[in-house]
């Protein structure tokens, strides 16, 4: 099964999501991935079915579904920034200090580092979010939070 990790920058080309190579020779990191939902999940199997249930649904394709886990997602994620410079730390800042969710990339980390996979879906409009939570929710996603503009917001669907 074929599930995108986050495009490097020059993969992406015209369509920005919020994945930035900063020319360090580092993964691209998941600056202000705007009008995505994250999920995560204690199996990797389970974020995979997740993901297969809603191509078969419809929502989303490939490059707009990520699947983050181990590692490499680890260092995209960056939840303090501290890899990938000054301004990326002090955009992690501004991100917490403005979400009512101020720790979600710490705790988004801190599940990857336990094992967990993390699943990102883009969804551009505002009545499909609840649709796509309640389906991860469905296959075994916890901590359900969609990010905005500049910051994340828990998805009660």
């Amino acid at each position: 099964m074929a599930v995108m990790t986050p495009p490097r920058a020059h993969d992406h080309g015209a369509h920005d999501h919020g994945a930035h190579d900063h020319g360090d020779g580092a993964e691209d990191f998941l600056a202000a991935p705007r009008h995505r939902l994250f999920a995560v999940f204690a199996e990797r199997w389970a974020a995979e079915e997740g993901v297969e249930a809603l191509r078969f649904e419809g929502f989303g394709e490939d490059e707009d579904i990520w699947l983050l886990s181990g590692d490499e997602g680890i260092a995209r994620l960056d939840a303090t920034g501290e890899g990938h410079g000054r301004l990326a730390r002090l955009l992690r800042r501004f991100q917490a200090a403005m979400s009512p969710q101020p720790d979600y990339w710490v705790r988004l980390d801190d599940a990857l580092r336990g094992g967990a996979s993390v699943v990102s879906v883009l969804v551009d409009r505002e009545g499909d979010v609840e649709a796509v939570a309640r389906m991860l929710r469905l296959h075994g996603a916890t901590f359900v939070a969609r990010f905005g503009d500049w910051v994340f917001t828990p998805v009660a669907a």
